[in-house]
């Protein structure tokens, strides 16, 4: 017989407790105007750790029950005598946008992608709304705006990319440099107005500071793309100081897989190496299992990818260190298929 969750019991009895000890006068000031927030969250934790039961999507139906607990929780509590400000909104639909994009990695790619731009844009308006109600808010506000109609449309680009219906990835490589950009267009719409009525003679360098930085923007993304071919020179040259590091030993077939090796190391691509190492794994350890566990930390390794802002001597440092780290994956998944068959380092 399973262990009981003794949370099952325990949320159930401190909602009694909380809604018996607001009754009483000592306890019903301090308590009493919180009570139905903390109803509220004691019942969807309690679903949440009921749904852990369901057979499918159990994870993520607790995640969301716990998640609306909190937004619901949030906008019951009460502003006055506490606070002048309307935050009870603003918190839940942040609370909201922060569960959504938590649940995303849960679901199938696609549903995920959208999931992910849907939490992070009501996230962002919870802040336009908040935003709202500060001194001079309405300088700052129209950027989270932006940024919250800049994520629907980023990600639901992305997912498209995913799905294959386009061929390229430009729109994930640069989601972050997307929705920035949306920011700081959103900074220049609030600030621009209130500028243009209590500073007039600086709007003129407002609006041509925004002119140079859209200008070196397109600069970096042009250089970027024209070092494109510079960089694979770069990688070559890196791949030829590092490839005497693997000698490979063994039948003329296993020596074969020096081109799978390059294939993986300088144009990162998996497929040749892991077959290869499938098959010697097998001969050489015979166990799958084993064999899994050699080849999983190739099969894992995911590409970096850049943004058309990425400074290039930033991206030049960092693919030499991930032509490194690749080096480091096939030296070791060698060393132990060469261990097993006898050849010599």
């Amino acid at each position: 017989m399973g262990k009981i969750d003794t949370s099952l019991i325990l949320y159930p009895i401190l909602m009694v407790l909380v809604y018996a000890l607001s009754g009483y006068p000592l306890l019903s000031g301090y308590l009493g105007d919180f009570v139905a927030s903390i109803e509220v969250l004691l019942l969807f934790f309690l679903l949440s750790r009921l749904s852990l039961l369901l057979p499918d999507y159990g994870e993520v139906a607790s995640k969301l029950f716990k998640g609306a607990g909190f937004a619901l929780a949030f906008y019951l509590l009460p502003s006055e005598p506490y606070t002048r400000w309307e935050f009870q909104l603003p918190l839940a639909l942040l609370a909201a946008g922060i569960t959504a994009a938590s649940v995303a990695p849960e679901l199938p790619e696609v549903p995920g992608l959208l999931t992910r731009g849907l939490g992070v844009a009501i996230a962002f308006y919870a802040l336009y709304i908040f935003s709202g109600q500060l001194v001079r808010g309405y300088i700052i506000a129209p950027a989270f705006l932006y940024a919250a109609a800049a994520s629907v449309v980023v990600y639901a680009l992305v997912a498209v990319e995913r799905s294959g219906l386009i061929g390229s990835r430009f729109v994930e490589r640069n989601a972050a440099g997307i929705i920035l950009l949306f920011v700081l267009l959103g900074l220049y719409a609030g600030l621009r107005p209130y500028m243009l009525e209590n500073y007039p003679g600086y709007v003129f360098y407002l609006e041509w500071g925004t002119i140079g930085f859209a200008t070196l923007l397109a600069a970096m993304a042009v250089q970027n793309h024209l070092s494109a071919a510079n960089l694979e020179n770069y990688l070559v040259g890196e791949w030829k100081k590092h490839s005497m590091e693997i000698s490979v030993t063994g039948d003329e077939e296993f020596e074969r897989v020096k081109e799978a090796v390059e294939d993986f190391v300088l144009r990162k691509k998996k497929g040749p190496l892991v077959t290869f190492l499938t098959y010697y794994g097998i001969k050489a350890l015979g166990n799958i299992e084993a064999v899994r566990e050699l080849t999983e930390p190739i099969v894992e390794y995911e590409e970096e990818c850049y943004s058309v802002f990425t400074p290039s001597w930033l991206v030049r440092k960092r693919e030499r260190e991930r032509l490194q780290r690749r080096l480091q994956l096939v030296k070791s998944a060698i060393e132990k298929i060469e261990e097993y068959m006898g050849g010599k380092r």
